[in-house]
């Protein structure tokens, strides 16, 4: 387990740091990625996607778990797409072996608390995780 302090950014690690399977904790990475195509004009969250639209599939993904959700949003994403993503962020990822570290996992969910990994104000209110007013410290 990983807890970084947000108030400073240092890393607290406890238990075993190695990269482990990283399963449905990489959905938030996933969305983040999305989320960024978004912001820069390269994807909507309108756009179709299976049966409904990119924010439905988003918030399906990232709220009920919905693997089917993942996989739109991945393709959309591109494997390329995602490991480029996180490379930007300071986060080694492959999508085909879908490990990440504690550590990784935490500084995701730090730069998106922050504020510093999307820009919010250009993404709608519904985003399931983006940084709202209930969470600021």
């Amino acid at each position: 387990m990983s807890l970084i302090d947000v108030s400073d950014g240092v890393v607290h690690g406890y238990g075993i740091q190695d990269k482990f399977v990283a399963a449905s904790t990489a959905k938030i990475l996933a969305a983040s990625a999305y989320y960024h195509l978004v912001e820069t004009g390269r994807a909507s969250l309108t756009a179709p996607m299976g049966n409904s639209t990119a924010g439905t599939q988003i918030r399906r993904m990232v709220q009920q778990s919905n693997n089917d959700s993942w996989a739109l949003i991945l393709r959309a994403v591109g494997q390329w797409g995602i490991t480029d993503y996180a490379a930007s962020i300071g986060i080694t990822y492959d999508r085909t072996v879908n490990l990440l570290t504690p550590a990784e996992m935490a500084r995701t969910l730090q730069l998106l608390y922050t504020g510093q990994l999307l820009n919010a104000p250009t993404l709608p209110s519904s985003c399931p995780i983006c940084r709202t007013p209930t969470l600021r410290h």
